[in-house]
């Protein structure tokens, strides 16, 4: 949204969006972009609700779960990734625990 207008410009410059479109395309685009956030934003309070209705038993157990992450053991038709292991897993599980 931020380079919108740019965006726009680009490309009635290349002939490729008429200039008497150029608003109805904005908006087109806006409007695509908040029923973007709008889905966002009801799936993360999904998400909260679905947390806060969890049994006491589920929530301990989500916060006693370990992650391991595993790499392939070096052989020589695998190059060797010692010195780039990472903890790191992804966005939603952080860190691991221990990296094997």
């Amino acid at each position: 949204m931020d380079d919108l207008e740019e965006f726009t410009d680009e490309l009635t410059a290349a002939d490729l969006l008429p200039e008497d479109q150029k608003d109805a395309f904005k908006e087109f685009v806006k409007e695509r972009v908040r029923e973007g956030k709008r889905a966002n934003r009801e799936a993360r309070e999904k998400r909260k609700k679905a947390r806060e209705n969890m049994s006491q038993e589920q929530v301990a157990a989500f916060q006693n779960m370990k992650f391991y992450k595993f790499y392939p053991v070096a052989t020589p038709d695998i190059p060797d990734v010692s010195s780039v292991k990472s903890l790191f897993i992804n966005r939603y599980f952080g860190k691991a625990h221990e990296v094997l």
